[in-house]
């Protein structure tokens, strides 16, 4: 072979061993030249040994010019570089495939098809997966995607994706009580943290002065961080619990007192006096006092109660399950009283679908800081009469008067009863006797109200009169 016909191939063609048999394959496309390896002449047909095989590089031009046949075949380009051609109808088409000896074996890498990737492309691919294997790497961790930045998690986020996990199998009062407590306590306090990153100690710091101030929300807030640290920990976002290490540290669960509550008669006939005539500046508090009175109902319920709950004809409240703290529904009798009230309310609640509709806005209903602030106005103390208390007021008066069953009042109190076919009696034949005993002891509130009020109207009747001063 002449210098200027091997400088020609060298520009043109891409050179390997192959043996006769590659040769004849390669023919068919007659873009082959074989040459002998020794003698740099063509071989004769059927000839033996190893043989130098030029083979004409590719181009646009001439991948487009590929057609497809009836089974797959592909096209050399040189050094290890191939395009795979298709059948028709594939989704591939055409597609470029990068050869590579790497430690005593030959790999296979798919570089995507063409034209989406250029032969140009190509070429740069393969030369730098090329480069990797000589340099002794992989060069299959090329083409693994890079990492994707982890984003930041944080205490709210790992927080929520707890919440929405468990929730489905809580009872809806205890939904609404812990997504309360998240907002108002557990993001605030904990929601920027990193929870890879939390110690023992900064939960110590964070949850000390909300112990100090308010023991009973501190454990609760702390229990719910707890748990769901504890659920990071099966997802492997966090080592471990950093809130049981704080056992033995933080003050120890308070224990629970029961919400005062007026027992005396007369403490009671002064708290029932004080409903109806104290100038409180809106009616719509007075009457939920007075409605939580002649139900013992929860201050929750009282306030949350809605028009379609109420049955006027057959004077009965029913609090659907997902507005009880049990999770059942809860049916309250409503003494003559109680629909006194109602239908006064009625007239003046309008279109709002609550019964204690808020002053403020006709789309929400008044809240029980609202109840609890005219308590204090009239001038009871939190030691002395809550909101809580009415139910307390209620379970005193009927146990003490001896006429009604233990069953019936913790029944009315909504109680969970632990004897499922006692329950079921319960709520079947005892409604009546519970109709009763409300209407009862609404008789008895007004009785205790109207002594409240003559002992006043002495009162006054016997002060001294004041001075006339000139």
């Amino acid at each position: 072979m002449s210098k200027d016909r091997a400088r020609d191939c060298k520009a043109r063609f891409f050179f390997d061993f192959f043996d006769w048999a590659d040769y004849q394959r390669a023919s068919q496309n007659r873009r082959v030249i074989l040459f002998d390896r020794n003698t740099s002449r063509i071989p004769e047909a059927g000839g033996r040994g190893v043989f130098l095989l030029a083979t004409k590089k590719l181009s646009e031009k001439g991948i487009k010019t590929l057609q497809p046949k009836e089974g797959r075949y592909s096209v050399p380009d040189g050094e290890g570089l191939r395009l795979y051609v298709y059948p028709e109808g594939s989704n591939r088409a055409k597609r470029w495939e990068s050869r590579i000896s790497f430690r005593g074996t030959e790999i296979r890498i798919s570089l995507g098809t063409w034209p989406g990737v250029s032969l140009d492309r190509a070429r740069e691919l393969h030369t730098q997966y090329r480069a990797e294997a000589e340099a002794g790497r992989d060069p299959r961790d090329l083409k693994k995607p890079a990492p994707e930045p982890e984003q930041k998690q944080t205490f709210e986020v790992l927080f929520w994706d707890w919440f929405e996990a468990k929730a489905p199998g809580w009872k809806e009062y205890h939904k609404y009580q812990t997504r309360n407590i998240g907002n108002l306590h557990v993001v605030p306090l904990f929601g920027k943290l990193a929870p890879a990153t939390v110690r023992p100690v900064d939960v110590k710091r964070i949850i000390t002065p909300l112990m100090q101030e308010k023991p009973t929300t501190g454990h609760k807030v702390l229990g719910i961080v707890s748990r769901v640290f504890r659920y990071g920990v099966a997802l492997g976002i966090v080592p471990s619990d950093p809130c049981r290490d704080l056992r033995g540290v933080v003050p120890p669960k308070p224990k629970v007192v029961h919400r005062a509550a007026l027992t005396d008669p007369a403490d009671i006939g002064e708290l029932m006096w004080g409903i109806d005539n104290f100038p409180f500046s809106s009616r719509v508090v007075c009457r939920a006092l007075r409605f939580a009175a002649l139900t013992a109902a929860r201050p929750t319920e009282v306030v949350k109660a809605s028009w379609e709950e109420i049955d006027l004809d057959a004077a009965v409240w029913t609090i659907p399950p997902e507005r009880m703290k049990r999770g059942r529904e809860h049916r309250v009798p409503l003494s003559h009283q109680a629909l006194e009230l109602l239908n006064e309310q009625m007239a003046t609640a309008g279109d709002s679908p609550w019964v204690f509709p808020s002053p403020r806005g006709r789309g929400r209903s008044i809240s029980s800081n609202a109840c609890l602030f005219a308590l204090r106005e009239m001038g009871w103390e939190k030691e002395t009469m809550t909101l809580h208390g009415f139910r307390g007021m209620f379970s005193t008066t009927a146990n003490e008067s001896g006429l009604w069953g233990w069953d019936l009042i913790e029944e009315q109190l909504s109680h969970e009863e632990k004897n499922a076919v006692r329950a079921a009696y319960n709520h079947a034949e005892y409604f009546k006797r519970r109709q009763q005993m409300m209407q009862w002891y609404a008789d008895w509130l007004d009785a205790r109200r109207d002594e409240a009020g003559q002992r006043k109207t002495r009162m006054d009747a016997q002060a001294p009169e004041k001075p006339n001063v000139a």
